[in-house]
């Protein structure tokens, strides 16, 4: 993740705060803090699938759950992170409103260069029918490779929008 922040300038960071992140929270909310939000980051925005909503209510591009946090405000970006990161307790299955979030994220943030989503690995990305409306490249950062497989949603969503891979301890080519 630090070579990532490194190279891009002006991002928009969209991350999973799902259940499944849990084992990656402290480590990723570090990172979010870390961040010199003055020049690198435009806007966190965090995601939960729902904000707990029964799988059966969930539909393609309205599922919500989708929060944004003043990056120049630490305080409100780690309570923003808690409380999508609670309101998404409950949900009942795996897959994620990934696409969504991104549509979401950048349709509410102007002026921004680079799109960073931050995802585990082992969800499949729920909206993937959405993938036709994203345009621009993505810079996804895998949490939860385990065995070294990575979910072929990512790779999907990395090659339609010309993005890239990462991992926190590499880039994957």
């Amino acid at each position: 993740l630090g070579r990532l922040s490194k190279k891009c300038k002006n991002m928009l960071i969209i991350t999973d705060c799902t259940s499944s992140m849990e084992p990656y929270g402290a480590e990723v909310a570090l990172w979010h803090l870390l961040q010199d939000t003055t020049t690198t980051v435009k806007n966190f925005v965090f995601f939960n699938d729902g904000d707990g909503i029964p799988t059966k209510e969930k539909v393609v591009g309205k599922t919500g759950g989708i929060h944004f946090a003043d990056p120049k405000n630490s305080q409100e970006v780690i309570n923003t992170i808690r409380m999508v990161t609670l309101m998404g307790k409950g949900n009942d299955d795996a897959p994620e409103n990934d696409a969504e979030a991104v549509l979401k994220a950048i349709d509410g943030t102007p002026d921004f260069d680079e799109v960073i989503l931050i995802v585990d690995n082992k969800s499949d990305i729920r909206d993937i029918e959405l993938l036709e409306e994203l345009d621009r490249p993505i810079r996804i950062v895998l949490c939860g490779l385990g065995e070294g497989r990575i979910n072929f949603d990512y790779i999907k969503l990395a090659f339609h929008t010309k993005g890239t891979l990462h991992t926190v301890e590499e880039d994957i080519s």
